[in-house]
C-alpha cells in the first residue's frame, strides 16, 4: 500500500513539473500576432507598469477596433495618469477609452469585459495583458457570462521586468511563473469539477509609467 502511495506521489509531482515546464516554455516564447489582428473591441486588463495599457492603445489607435475598455484600474488612479500612460491620440482616447475601477481580480475582470462586450454587442475581443497572466485570463474571459460564442484573440506583453535571461535563471520570473500555474491549474481543475472558484486575494496596481 505504501509503495503504491509513493509510486503514485512520484507520478503527481513529474506531472506537474512537466506541465509546469509546457507552461512556463509556451507562455514566454508566445509572441503577440503579426500583422496586428481586428475585433470588436480591445481589453487591457491592468498591472504593474504600463505596457499592458500603452499596448492596447497602440492598437485602438492603429484601428485594430473601435473601442477599448481598461479594467481593473486602481480607484486612486485618475483618468489624466491613465492617458500618460496609454500615450496615445487624446482624441481617441476622449472618445473611445472606458475605464472600469471596479474589478479587483482576474476573474473580475473577465465579468467586467464580457458585460461591457454584451452592452456594445461585440462578438470579437482582442485581450492585452503579460504574457505569464494570458492563459489564465483566457479561461476567465471565456467562461464569464454571455462569452462563449465570442472571438477572444490574445495579444501577449512581455514582463516589464524580464532581465533578457532564460526564465530558469530569473529567480523573479521563475517565481512568478510558478504562482500563475499553480493558479491556473487551480481554476482549470475547479471548471473540471464544476464548482465554484473561491475570491482570489489579489490587489488592484497602482498604476506607473514605466
Amino acid at each position: 500500500m505504501m509503495r503504491a502511495l509513493r509510486t503514485l506521489l512520484v507520478i503527481v509531482v513529474a506531472a506537474a513539473v512537466a506541465g509546469f515546464a509546457v507552461f512556463a516554455e509556451q507562455t514566454t516564447r508566445r509572441e503577440p500576432p503579426d500583422p496586428p489582428p481586428r475585433a470588436d473591441g480591445v481589453v487591457a486588463l491592468t498591472g504593474a507598469g504600463g505596457a499592458r495599457i500603452s499596448t492596447a492603445m497602440a492598437l485602438l489607435d492603429q484601428g485594430a477596433a473601435a473601442r477599448l475598455l481598461i479594467t481593473g484600474v486602481n480607484p486612486t488612479t485618475t483618468n489624466e495618469d491613465i492617458r500618460r500612460i496609454a500615450n496615445g491620440s487624446a482624441a481617441k482616447f476622449d472618445c473611445c477609452v472606458d475605464l472600469d475601477r471596479s474589478a479587483r481580480t482576474t476573474v473580475g475582470n473577465a465579468r467586467e469585459a464580457a458585460a461591457w462586450a454584451r452592452a456594445h454587442g461585440y462578438r470579437s475581443l482582442i485581450l492585452v495583458t503579460s504574457d505569464f497572466h494570458m492563459p489564465r485570463s483566457v479561461l476567465e474571459l471565456q467562461r464569464a457570462q454571455g462569452m462563449s460564442e465570442v472571438e477572444i484573440t490574445p495579444y501577449p506583453v512581455r514582463a516589464a521586468d524580464v532581465s533578457g535571461r532564460p526564465w530558469w535563471r530569473d529567480l523573479t520570473a521563475s517565481r512568478r511563473l510558478v504562482t500563475e500555474y499553480v493558479k491556473y491549474v487551480t481554476a482549470v481543475a475547479l471548471d473540471f469539477a464544476g464548482m465554484r472558484r473561491p475570491p482570489e486575494e489579489e490587489e488592484p496596481v497602482a498604476l506607473a509609467a514605466e
